[in-house]
């Protein structure tokens, strides 16, 4: 019976046997054209610490920390073109590549491999480490879109009603000349397009909100205009006024008072006659009449020739 150490000890060995330098790569991958790059775009090369140990078999006068990196053709190696230069694979275990291979090259070969190289060699390599192979497309092409409008010819007609015991025929007026034979009796009615009426509704909104407010500004102006104007004339008409007359004015409810002109005849009794005539003189000298005391002399006047000095 065969003991687990034994065991292990073999599956290890045949693992270690049946491992290849393209185990080592982590990016691209194995196995062979199991990853793909597109043109244009940049791709990290990755791979494990354990890939230098492959150089002592594989490049013996290679140095590890100043390497050469190349893209080639995987088949006869027709393209190759050198993507980097000292390249330490001790200290870093990743790449950055910009794809970038022409696309000639791109067209007559899918299929590509990267090798690491002695620092300036050149093909052929006699010595190198090779990676999976892998495959690069080609640049994306730019999408075309193409916008078709499609133009139909509009039929504006007026309505039409046909209807006779003869044939007739309608000619409709479009891009082309086309015409309808009606038989007879027939009938056929065509209406115009109908005007937008989202527009006329707006037009009409507007008219019945601006109009109000223009009649009413117009009418308000017109009336304050007129006012003034009859106040106006009104003050030319009447004029100043006398102050002795608003005096006047402001005791009628006393006094009445009326100028020798103005004064209407009034009957008296022919003793108070003399009196009444004192007190209208009286007055015009801005007094107010009084009743005389009885049995005073009645007033003289100056030119009688009765003034005392």
């Amino acid at each position: 019976m065969v003991s687990p150490v034994v065991y292990l000890l073999v599956v290890f060995a045949v693992q270690a046997w049946c491992q290849t330098v393209q185990d080592d790569w982590v990016a691209p991958a194995a196995p062979d054209e199991s990853t793909s790059v597109q043109s244009g775009f940049p791709f990290t090369l990755m791979w494990k610490t354990t890939l230098q140990n492959n150089f002592k078999t594989y490049c013996p006068s290679c140095d590890v920390r100043k390497l050469d990196l190349w893209v080639t053709s995987f088949n006869g190696k027709k393209y190759k073109y050198k993507i980097g230069g000292s390249v330490d694979i001790t200290s870093i275990t990743l790449f950055r590549w910009d794809v970038n291979v022409p696309s000639a090259a791109l067209s007559d070969n899918r299929i590509w491999v990267l090798r690491f190289t002695a620092f300036g060699s050149t093909d052929p390599f006699t010595e190198q480490i090779s990676s999976s192979a892998f495959s690069i497309n080609g640049p994306p092409q730019p999408s075309t879109v193409v916008n078709t409008v499609t133009a139909q010819p509009s039929i504006a007609t007026s309505s039409v009603i046909s209807s006779s015991s003869t044939p007739a025929s309608l000619s409709v007026g479009t891009s082309s000349s086309t015409s309808f034979n009606l038989s007879p009796s027939s009938t056929v009615i065509t209406t115009p397009a109908q005007p937008n009426g989202e527009s006329n509704s707006k037009t009409w909104l507007a008219g019945v909100v601006i109009g109000p407010v223009v009649g009413i500004a117009i009418g308000a102006a017109l009336t304050w205009f007129l006012l003034r104007r009859r106040k106006k004339n009104k003050k030319t008409q009447h004029g100043p006024v006398d102050e002795h007359n608003q005096n006047l004015e402001r005791n009628d409810d006393k006094y009445s008072y009326q100028s020798p002109e103005q004064a209407k005849p009034t009957v008296l009794h022919e003793g108070m006659r003399e009196q009444t005539q004192w007190q209208s003189h009286s007055s015009l000298n801005g007094q107010y009449p009084v009743e005389a005391p009885d049995g005073a002399p009645p007033p003289a006047e100056l030119w009688q020739g009765n003034y005392r000095a």
